[in-house]
């Protein structure tokens, strides 16, 4: 993208962000927000940022002045606190939405194939989002409000796996590896379904959507559409597992996952087509994420 120089990284201690700004920052000039804790990644000198204070998030911005943001801040799945997750979804992406239309600065947001209902699976990057839960639907009216930036690009994963930090949460490739690691039965279930997006296929497309300013919807995920057990199997195969530990689960078992959507995932060939890049199959991104393991 030409005349870049500052990007602007919401959520840098977090899982994503925190590598959005180790990787963006061999080019560009990168500043990293956090809200509650400052460690996670490469973010030297990062601000304090509530982006639900509008005052505080105009502020910032005026002070910092990026040509870019990627705003990955937000409230996961696993949240109980539905006020709190819909204080930071979406009334704190319409700040950050604010600012950019008030500045014209381009803006990559981080959302979730769970904007969909999970009937179908596999949904493409035109599909039309219809949430059928609490989290989903604080990012659809969080993609609608980014919408209405004329600079923007929605960015949706499915289920991101890859090394995060001690200061981070576990994800399910690393969870897995800990529990059977640690000789613990991990309970995978056989109705859920998603096309799980590898953390390097992320930042490599948020890198290139920010050099070719690609607008619009971008999906991140592999050809593999797997459900969770399959995807365990997998990751078992990867790192040598002891498979026993495995259990075969059903979600009706679960209370935790009652009332959410089962067939996810995403279809990316329009993507990796508008951004001229290929996204790894699974096996070629766990094998790499074995590679790269701390040791």
């Amino acid at each position: 993208m030409e005349n870049m120089n500052k990007v602007l990284v919401t959520g840098a201690s977090g899982f994503i962000g925190a590598n959005v700004v180790g990787r963006l920052s061999t080019r560009y000039h990168v500043l990293g927000t956090y809200n509650n804790s400052p460690k996670g990644g490469e973010n030297p000198d990062p601000y304090h940022l509530d982006i639900t204070d509008k005052a505080e998030t105009q502020r910032v911005i005026r002070e910092i002045k990026p040509e870019c943001i990627v705003h990955c801040a937000a409230i996961g799945t696993t949240s109980q606190d539905q006020y709190l997750t819909r204080r930071v979804n979406v009334e704190g992406t319409r700040n950050i939405v604010d600012c950019c239309l008030e500045r014209g600065i381009k803006l990559v947001f981080l959302s979730t194939d769970f904007v969909f209902d999970g009937n179908l699976g596999r949904y493409r990057e035109d599909a039309v989002p219809n949430p059928i839960e609490g989290y989903g639907q604080t990012k659809h009216e969080a993609e609608t409000a980014v919408g209405k930036a004329p600079r923007h690009c929605i960015v949706r994963t499915s289920l991101v796996y890859g090394w995060e930090t001690p200061s981070q949460h576990p994800n399910f490739v690393t969870r897995l590896i800990q529990e059977i690691r640690s000789k613990r039965n991990f309970k995978a279930f056989t109705d859920i379904f998603r096309t799980p997006s590898a953390l390097e296929d992320i930042l490599l497309a948020i890198e290139r959507i920010i050099d070719l300013d690609h607008s619009g919807i971008a999906h991140v995920a592999p050809p593999d559409y797997v459900n969770m057990y399959d995807f365990a199997q997998r990751v078992a195969d990867i790192f040598e597992l002891d498979k026993s530990y495995i259990l075969l689960g059903n979600s009706l078992e679960s209370e935790r996952e009652r009332g959410k959507p089962k067939k996810l995932g995403l279809d990316s060939k329009a993507t990796q087509g508008a951004l001229g890049i290929r996204f790894r199959n699974l096996l070629e991104g766990l094998d790499e994420m074995k590679s790269s393991q701390r040791k």
